[in-house]
């Protein structure tokens, strides 16, 4: 057991909730002032992009979840503008949205050019 559920329906906004307690525990501890800003950047990049690829990867996630995974409070910049590549003036994460259709498209793409096995 990989720590996602088992679905044979639509995933639906409460089905996410332990990904969105997952990432909410993470972010807790590095909310403090002990990182610098590079710091918790890299944190970000790592950690907790690479449990949202995970579940983007498997599941196509309701966008309010797509909405709340980085976002319950305001931050100083606004996502749209921090998701631009580095040379626009952004940090260069990709949105979860966006990150969700290209994963979901590419295990379509893998169906569709008829591979022995999609895993």
């Amino acid at each position: 057991y990989v720590g996602l559920p088992l679905l044979a329906s639509k995933l639906s906004s409460m089905d996410c909730k332990v990904l969105l307690d997952k990432l909410t525990r993470r972010t807790s501890s590095w909310m403090c002032n002990s990182l610098s800003f590079g710091g918790r950047l890299q944190l970000m990049a790592s950690v907790l992009f690479s449990i949202q690829v995970f579940w983007c990867s498997t599941f196509i996630l309701p966008v309010a979840v797509t909405k709340e995974c980085y976002g319950k409070k305001s931050g100083k910049v606004a996502w749209s503008r921090v998701c631009k590549p580095k040379k626009e003036g952004g940090l260069g994460f990709v949105g979860c949205r966006v990150w969700n259709q290209t994963a979901i498209m590419k295990i379509g793409w893998e169906i569709f050019q008829k591979k022995a096995s999609i895993w």
